[in-house]
């Protein structure tokens, strides 16, 4: 009898040994990018399709001029990172991933700007498909960066947008905690995510 529960405990460490190696892969594979930004408006400037200073209007930059004065330049933006989870039930079964937490780094040429973390949890389908993660980013840039002048705002404005020519030098370093059946599960190192291709 001792013996048979013996080996009952022993494989039932086995299985569970099993799915925490498959939880391993599973974190392993799921991938994110930026892909792209949503209602940026930098003071009362809304940013559409301007990919340079001198797409601007006159009364933009006048009103932007008039908030540099003040000493205050607010921004918001909407920041999507999708994240794409590959168990598509190739190799092992189809598996949802829940994204627990997802604290945040937003750098701009190597220069933290903000961090900040989701408000609830998200699941991200095990189906190749990819699901949106939408950032939601208000912030004063004066805030964090001094004696910088306006053409210095617009070009961090446009490389947010993703229409600039830094557009490259935003990205974000994110550690994401998964939520699983044995608790919770962090990547063992930062990540860095970059637009338009997946890490």
């Amino acid at each position: 009898m001792k013996k048979s529960i013996l080996i009952i405990s022993v494989f039932a460490i086995f299985l569970a040994s099993c799915s925490v190696y498959q939880t391993y892969v599973n974190l392993s594979k799921l991938q994110f990018k930026i892909s792209g930004v949503d209602n940026l408006v930098l003071g009362n400037v809304k940013i559409n399709k301007q990919s340079k200073i001198s797409d601007f209007s006159f009364g933009e930059v006048l009103q932007l001029g008039t908030l540099l004065a003040q000493n205050k330049m607010p921004i918001t933006f909407t920041l999507n990172v999708n994240a794409k989870n590959p168990n598509n039930g190739n190799g092992y079964p189809q598996t949802d991933i829940t994204i627990d937490s997802f604290p945040w780094e937003l750098q701009f040429k190597k220069s933290k700007i903000l961090s900040g973390n989701i408000s609830s949890p998200l699941v991200v389908p095990g189906k190749g498909n990819e699901t949106t993660i939408p950032l939601e980013i208000s912030f004063d840039l004066l805030s964090f960066f001094n004696g910088e002048n306006s053409e210095y705002f617009l070009d961090l404005a446009l490389a947010i947008s993703g229409k600039g020519k830094d557009s490259s030098e935003l990205i974000l370093i994110a550690n994401p905690v998964l939520g699983t059946p044995f608790g919770k599960l962090s990547y063992p190192t930062p990540i860095k995510i970059t637009r338009d291709q997946f890490n």
